[in-house]
């Protein structure tokens, strides 16, 4: 009976801890003070002659840099378990949520493209699955700027990455 307890315990701490990857706190405080003050500039010029619209259009901007941008960027995480990643980005109340299940994937390979009237070059994941399907995934920012800990993380739990 104790043993069989204990071999719980071991069998339980050998799972290893899902690793979070997210943006700090500070990060989205950014944003949320950038409209604080649009909204305040908005409030003071309200009797100095500048046209009601206008007004209206500073607060407005603001709110939105400050609550839909701000909340983005507070809410969104990249989480690497031992069976899956999960990227979850978006507005809080349009959530966008991207899972990979690590036994579903032969092979991921990084290629490039061109996006934009700039043609910004951009990194895109390629990833091969074992039903012979192919797709391209574009990383968010947060997984862009963790990508080395994300592959070695993803490699550790048996995913094949093709250089």
């Amino acid at each position: 009976m104790m043993m069989a307890f204990f071999s719980t315990l071991i069998a339980a701490a050998a799972v290893q801890a899902p690793t979070v990857f997210r943006y700090p706190a500070k990060a989205a405080l950014i944003p949320l003070g950038i409209g604080a003050i649009l909204v305040i500039v908005g409030l003071i010029i309200r009797g100095s002659g500048v046209r009601k619209f206008v007004r209206w259009g500073i607060i407005g901007f603001g709110v939105v840099v400050g609550g839909l941008i701000g909340s983005m960027v507070y809410g969104e995480r990249v989480i690497v378990s031992d069976t899956e990643i999960v990227n979850s980005t978006g507005l809080p109340f349009a959530p966008v949520r991207r899972n990979l299940q690590f036994d579903t994937i032969h092979s991921i390979r990084f290629t490039t493209d061109r996006v934009g009237r700039r043609q910004r070059k951009i990194v895109l994941w390629e990833i091969r699955y074992r039903d012979g399907r192919v797709e391209e995934h574009n990383p968010s920012d947060l997984w862009e700027n963790n990508t080395g800990e994300i592959r070695a993380l993803m490699e550790s739990h048996g995913v094949v990455f093709v250089d």
